[in-house]
């Protein structure tokens, strides 16, 4: 992962949901791929 975007969201949870993204196990692609994650918080 070279880079996260916030594109809507609650404020307060932004850097919650960017450190998580960051503990995600990743495996290399062939080439440069772009994907949108929803993360969705629940009680």
């Amino acid at each position: 992962m070279k880079h996260a975007n916030v594109i809507g969201g609650h404020p307060i949870l932004v850097d919650a949901v960017l450190e998580a993204l960051k503990k995600w196990k990743y495996e290399p692609a062939k080439g440069e791929t772009t994907i949108t994650v929803q993360y969705d918080f629940r009680p």
